[in-house]
Formats: structure tokens, C-alpha cells, sequence
């Protein structure tokens, strides 16, 4: 397990299985929202890859997730 975790397949996956739940249970919007924290928060990851996957087929039923800015160097 330590292996597996070393190359960082881990990284997101919380957050990625949250926002697929939050799909489930119809809260299209949430889930749109929760999967493009999640690019942000974790790019270049697995997690971050399979939840641009999953953003493209919300849009195309129309859902897209609002605008998150990245975070800023002077933290404001």
C-alpha cells in the first residue's frame, strides 16, 4: 500500500469519491462545483484527471461548475 500511495494515486481520491456521491444524488451543481475544487486543489493527480473526466460529461448535459480562481501567492 505504502508503493501505491508513494506515486500519489491517492491524492484527491476523498474528494473525488465526495463530489461523485454529491452526482448520485442529483446535486448535479454541487457535484460540478466539488469536481473543479478538486482540479484546482490537486492538478496533475489521478483524482484530478478522472474529475476533468467527469466535468465533461456534466457539461454535456449543461451543468458547469462556477469560476474558482487559483490561490494567490500574498494569500489574499
Amino acid at each position: 500500500m505504502s508503493r501505491e500511495e508513494s506515486g500519489g494515486y491517492l491524492a484527491g481520491m476523498g474528494l473525488y469519491h465526495r463530489a461523485r456521491i454529491l452526482a448520485l444524488q442529483g446535486k448535479k451543481a454541487d457535484a460540478a462545483k466539488a469536481y473543479q475544487e478538486l482540479v484546482v486543489a490537486q492538478p496533475g493527480t489521478a483524482a484530478s484527471r478522472m474529475a476533468l473526466d467527469r466535468l465533461s460529461l456534466l457539461a454535456a448535459e449543461g451543468i458547469r461548475p462556477p469560476e474558482i480562481a487559483p490561490a494567490r501567492p500574498d494569500g489574499g
